[in-house]
């Protein structure tokens, strides 16, 4: 938790007054974490006390003692510090970043192949950071080994794919249908149909808003008004389920 870590750091004056600590915080923090108070600020980065260390009476302390301790690498959770070895939290800036690049690195492999071949292997080809979605017009067995080669390119990350004529992306929902391709609204199976209930005492808009949300997804997400019939119809039940009155 990085307020209150940046909290503790504050009260601590022990090589530093406030107002310089504070200064030097701003400028390391997106760099180093710290373990406790025996800490020592340089222009280099946040350095920990070992525990083999000590400070002297006159309180300073010196480079030689400290460790570094690296934010992308490091956490500190009841006071003992771990260290991340493989893989990296999807919340991060930066663990996204990565997988962009990864992945941008696994679908140049499809372009590359597209420009020998001439065949793209299908028509389709979408991602959003470490989902892809795609179609394929050759052999099962020709994607299989496709996907297997592509799990194979690192030792740490495996592919967990999925073949079929009807299969999910983010939210919405793919299906084959005889060569045509059609969307409709994708709801996880353990999806709960729960909402703000209508009886609470919101605003008007925050209902609004649930309902102005949940229309314009079946819109975009329905390729006929068949699904969107269907769709729609659902809406209504949650709705009723939560609470709605409809006005005639």
């Amino acid at each position: 938790n990085v307020p209150s870590i940046t909290q503790a750091m504050y009260s601590s004056t022990l090589t530093h007054n406030y107002e310089i600590f504070s200064r030097e915080l701003y400028d390391f923090s997106q760099a180093y974490y710290y373990e406790a108070i025996q800490v020592n600020v340089s222009k280099n980065g946040f350095y920990i006390l070992t525990g083999n260390s000590s400070i002297g009476l006159d309180g300073f302390m010196y480079k030689d003692h400290f460790h570094r301790f690296d934010l992308l690498k490091n956490l500190i959770a009841c006071n003992i510090t771990y260290q991340q070895t493989t893989g990296g939290a999807m919340g991060s800036s930066f663990t996204l970043t990565l997988a962009n690049i990864f992945m941008w690195n696994w679908q140049k492999e499809f372009v590359r192949q597209h420009d020998v071949t001439g065949d793209l292997f299908g028509s389709i080809l979408y991602k959003y950071i470490d989902d892809i979605f795609m179609t394929w017009n050759r052999s099962e067995r020709e994607l299989r080994k496709l996907l297997h080669g592509a799990s194979r390119r690192h030792s740490n990350i495996q592919l967990d794919y999925k073949i079929g004529r009807s299969l999910p992306f983010l939210d919405v929902l793919l299906t084959n249908n005889n060569g045509i391709l059609s969307t409709s609204v994708y709801h996880k199976p353990s999806a709960q149909p729960d909402l703000v209930p209508f009886s609470f005492d919101h605003h008007p808009y925050v209902h609004a808003n649930v309902i102005r949300t949940v229309l314009g997804r079946a819109i975009q997400y329905s390729s006929d008004m068949k699904t969107f019939n269907y769709e729609n119809s659902q809406i209504e039940l949650m709705l009723l389920y939560n609470g709605c009155v409809f006005s005639s």
